[in-house]
């Protein structure tokens, strides 16, 4: 057996020399369409450079929100929202049989906006008024997990047809605050919860928090939301996940935190090392957070105790844990 490794050429590395060729070139006149990409390559939505070559980036650390209440109703200011770790593809079915189920007609469905409109609707309590509502599903600040936001709307009984238009905000608070209890709870004991719509695939449009790491520059998330929103995101992120905070001025857009960072096991130290008490004890590390208002939304980036720029790959693992438990 000895021999067969001189016979037979060791192929697992040849990836790594492989070449980009030119796409196959039709004579004028023949349609291309037929011909498109065998193993299409998808945008990837950040990248981790490092600084070692054939070196894997760790493993993403999971979000202490994924073991948490699936369905939960948020609010924040004069705005509340229904919850769900669940991706938008799978929430949309769910909320459209909700409806349903409950003979609660639609007249307008948008998948690709993520919008599904009611009809005119009568609650037994209020026989002068006709209430509809519409309903936005669109993905949340948390990876694979979306928001479900409600309007509410009412006019006289008769005057249905002269009410075209949507308010800004829903007319009537508790009206809004009882269809949201409604649907999260019926949300939370679903069955259907395996069902995926294709048609919603790309529902309600980008995601909400981006990881952006440039080559010459420093990486960090963008948040599109507003300043006090993503504030309040980013400190609820920052007490969960092995930070905690120390001080935080809103104004400045700073916090400062502490890390603590688990020891990395020496070349050497083998499995009988740690089982035996070897094991390292975590080191306290101390970093800045800067959230900054751009014009597109908010930057978040990380840095040294005394605003000193860190490691590359340090700073993306960092990064991403707080965008992994952004709420």
């Amino acid at each position: 057996m000895s021999g067969c490794g001189d016979l037979i050429r060791d192929r697992s590395s040849d990836y790594l020399k492989s070449e980009e060729i030119p796409p196959m070139t039709l004579p004028d006149g023949v349609d291309a369409s037929v011909i498109g990409q065998i193993y299409v390559i998808p945008d990837i939505a950040s990248t981790e450079v490092s600084a070692e070559s054939n070196v894997l980036p760790r493993p993403r650390p999971l979000s202490e929100t994924r073991f948490e209440e699936t369905v939960k109703i948020q609010s924040y200011e004069n705005s509340a929202w229904i919850l769900i770790n669940r991706p938008p593809e799978e929430v949309w079915p769910r909320v459209r049989n909700i409806l349903s189920r409950n003979g609660v007609p639609t007249t307008s469905v948008d998948a690709a906006s993520g919008i599904m409109e009611t009809s005119w609707v009568q609650f037994k309590d209020d026989d002068k008024n006709s209430h509809r509502f519409r309903l936005r599903v669109e993905p949340a600040v948390q990876i694979n997990s979306t928001e479900v936001k409600l309007t509410h709307t009412q006019v006289a009984v008769g005057s249905e047809e002269a009410a075209a238009s949507w308010p800004e905000v829903s007319q009537d608070k508790e009206r809004e605050k009882q269809m949201l209890e409604i649907v999260a709870n019926m949300m939370a004991s679903d069955i259907s919860s395996g069902t995926i719509s294709l048609l919603a695939q790309s529902i309600g449009g980008e995601a909400k928090v981006e990881m952006v790491t440039p080559q010459v520059a420093d990486p960090f998330l963008k948040l599109k939301l507003n300043y006090d929103r993503s504030w309040a995101s980013v400190i609820y992120s920052l007490s969960r996940g092995g930070f905690s905070v120390t001080d935080q001025d809103k104004t400045a857009g700073v916090v400062y935190v502490d890390y603590m960072e688990e020891a990395e096991q020496e070349e050497g130290d083998g499995f009988l090392w740690g089982l035996f008490g070897g094991k390292k004890e975590p080191e306290k590390n101390a970093y800045q957070v800067l959230v900054k208002s751009v014009e597109q939304g908010v930057e978040v980036r990380i840095t040294g105790a005394g605003r000193e720029s860190i490691q590359t790959s340090q700073s993306a693992r960092l990064l991403k844990i707080i965008r992994n438990n952004l709420s």
